[in-house]
């Protein structure tokens, strides 16, 4: 196999997933060059996994929410503590 040719198409691969090419057409275009013996099963993996990572968001918690997590972590322990209220049972006479 072509070491130079994989990498030439596992570099253009890497561009249309940072330039949003849809993930159909990414992978119609790999598996053309998986089914000619070019690619390999992990460089599909890559590409999954690439646009897996390109999907999930990442969320940073600013610091001043962070510190409001906490406080009501601890207004959550001491609700915790709270007894909870006896039931009213009524008795009926039989």
């Amino acid at each position: 196999m072509n070491e130079f040719l994989r990498n030439f198409i596992m570099t253009g691969i890497r561009d249309m997933i940072n330039n949003d090419v849809a993930l159909y057409q990414t992978y119609q275009y790999a598996s053309g060059w998986f089914a000619k013996g070019i690619l390999l099963q992990e460089d599909l993996e890559e590409i999954q996994r690439l646009y897996e990572e390109k999907e999930t968001p990442v969320e940073e918690i600013p610091e001043e929410e962070d510190a409001n997590i906490e406080e009501n972590a601890s207004y959550n322990e001491q609700d915790a503590e709270v007894q909870p209220e006896e039931e009213n049972t009524v008795e009926t006479e039989a």
